[in-house]
């Protein structure tokens, strides 16, 4: 499977997607919850009928949820936000920096887009953007 193309955005053009980011991931964050917790549950019932009614209207509620993730998450991510975590609500952008690719994080609850990471890092491998424009990296 091909991997789809970069969408590169610049740190200002990430930061003017957050106001409506912080509104989508937050209900992408509740959707994420319910479809766990739906998981979670299993009903039994005396009477078989009511059991397999029960279980398709749980199946159908998890689909229509899942798809919604689904669609969310891809329509972000032609914007350029790259959902990483729904559990923490982590974000990633990919943006060039001294002819390198590099990645802006942001993590629901930062006022800011604060931190940077290489390609090939993580969360953990965050550094500080000041450094970043200062030059110390």
């Amino acid at each position: 499977m091909d991997n789809p193309p970069k969408n590169y955005i610049s740190m200002d053009e990430a930061r003017t997607l957050l106001p409506g980011l912080r509104k989508r991931l937050t209900r992408l964050m509740r959707i994420h919850r319910a479809l766990s917790l739906m998981q979670t549950i299993h009903l039994s019932y005396d009477d078989n009928h009511a059991e397999v009614i029960s279980q398709i209207k749980q199946y159908r509620e998890f689909h229509r949820l899942s798809y919604q993730i689904y669609k969310n998450l891809d329509e972000l991510f032609s914007k350029g936000c790259i959902v990483k975590d729904l559990d923490i609500g982590l974000v990633d952008f990919y943006s060039r920096f001294g002819g390198r690719d590099i990645l802006l994080c942001w993590q629901l609850g930062e006022a800011d887009i604060q931190y940077w990471h290489e390609v090939d890092g993580g969360y953990e491998g965050r550094k500080p953007i000041s450094k970043l424009i200062e030059g110390r990296v």
